[in-house]
């Protein structure tokens, strides 16, 4: 969205966050026009021009993505699912909101969607992700790294804390993980 803001003037970032980006990247809030102009050449905004076609990072242990992919089908790396996915991702039946299995035999750690509105069940007796106090954190709107893990898989971890919007104690999770998977810590 940064991206298309700066090229196109396309404004859908400002309906995400974009005014406090902005201030974050340049000190204070400008204009959207000049704005335009002094994003185009902070670092921060070569930096992801030099990343704009590479969605995903993928090693031996780790799969890193925005948003998601259709975890029915794996293999395909849409761009689109991995600019926006988010039920196709996360669930397997979107009807009952049932978390899907982890298809990959690798951690998968996303963001896009805030931790703090998704909600979902595990197949009986296979769960070994939710924390319990999750529910809590749903009710405060507070959006702490989500595990999602059936016994026997890698974890999917789900980043997003919300950032974005308007809640001032939301200022981005930040996980550590170790080279096998585990997570380490949160910086939140």
């Amino acid at each position: 969205m940064l991206l298309n803001f700066v090229e196109k003037g396309d404004d859908l970032w400002f309906l995400n966050g974009a005014k406090k980006t902005i201030k974050s990247l340049l000190g204070r809030g400008y204009s959207q026009n000049k704005a335009r102009k002094l994003l185009k050449y902070t670092p921060y905004y070569q930096f992801i021009v030099s990343i704009r076609d590479n969605l995903s990072y993928e090693d031996d242990n780790f799969l890193f993505m925005h948003a998601g992919f259709d975890i029915k089908h794996p293999e395909k790396r849409d761009r689109e699912l991995l600019l926006w996915a988010r039920d196709e991702y996360f669930y397997v039946d979107m009807i009952r909101r049932t978390f899907a299995h982890n298809p990959l035999n690798k951690t998968i750690v996303t963001g896009h969607t805030p931790t703090c509105i998704i909600d979902g069940r595990f197949l009986e007796d296979r769960a070994d992700g939710l924390p319990e106090e999750y529910k809590e954190d749903l009710i405060e709107y507070d959006c702490p790294v989500l595990r999602v893990q059936y016994k026997g898989e890698k974890a999917r971890y789900l980043t997003d804390n919300g950032c974005h919007g308007d809640l001032p104690t939301h200022h981005g999770n930040v996980a550590v993980f170790n080279e096998n998977g585990a997570l380490l810590k949160v910086y939140s």
